[in-house]
């Protein structure tokens, strides 16, 4: 959003980078953040001058003299600097319970690992499936949280949580229906048939693990929800 103002008001001045003292007023000097004109800051607006090739550090005020922001765009600004800090925030207070529950860190982190791992298709399959929003960068965002041991916002661990545990609760559902209705017409259903009737969910449920695997749970699945006893005997689904 930044970038796009800064793109429309000034032909000079261009944005290319935001940062966010957490700390201030800090006392650790290391990590203060200073307006060029000496005054510290909590946000500090990166710019680059087109016309100087000149790099400077400003606080908003100076922000919006140096490149003639109306107090509409200041105001776009402070609300998005807000938002931004209220996230890292979050981040803060929640990786404070992260660290101190292995039980809920080794949870999330595998949560992360298996979407890590996931192939494109099937994060694609999976986001359409669950209504669910995961770009390119949000992937980028995922492993670098993963990679530096850190908790993700509420917002984002959601959107991940619905994607990794939709196969568990729903895919086996689907699975269901289907061979309930083969064997309205088979006696056996081999796994070619049950494939090319579900091959969706089948490719989503053995993105990572292997045929046996996944029928073996399947069945599983069916006998805990069935009147009837169903075995995988010949590569065929078959009651007992």
């Amino acid at each position: 959003m930044l970038f796009d103002i800064m793109h429309d008001q000034s032909k000079d001045w261009r944005f290319v980078d935001f940062k966010v003292n957490p700390d201030y007023p800090s006392s650790n000097e290391a990590d203060k953040l200073y307006c060029e004109c000496g005054r510290e800051v909590k946000y500090q607006y990166i710019l680059y001058s087109v016309q100087k090739n000149q790099y400077i550090a400003l606080g908003i005020n100076h922000l919006k003299m140096h490149t003639h922001l109306d107090d509409k765009r200041v105001k776009q600004i402070k609300s998005y600097s807000s938002k931004v800090n209220q996230w890292l925030d979050e981040i803060l207070i929640q990786n404070e319970v992260y660290k101190q529950n292995t039980h809920i860190k080794n949870n999330i982190r595998d949560m992360y690992r298996s979407m890590i791992d996931m192939d494109a298709e099937i994060i694609r399959a999976l986001s359409y499936r669950t209504n669910t929003s995961i770009t390119s960068q949000d992937m980028v965002m995922i492993r670098d949280f993963y990679d530096y041991d850190l908790t993700l916002p509420t917002y984002m661990k959601q959107r991940i949580e619905k994607i990794v545990e939709y196969p568990k609760s729903n895919l086996y559902k689907e699975c269901q229906s289907v061979v309930n209705e083969l064997f309205k017409h088979h006696e056996k259903i081999p796994f070619g048939l049950l494939y090319d009737n579900c091959s969706e969910s089948i490719d989503i449920l053995m993105w990572n693990r292997n045929k046996e695997a996944v029928i073996k749970d399947l069945v599983k699945y069916l006998n805990l929800r069935s009147r009837y006893r169903i075995k995988w005997e010949d590569d065929c689904i078959t009651y007992v």
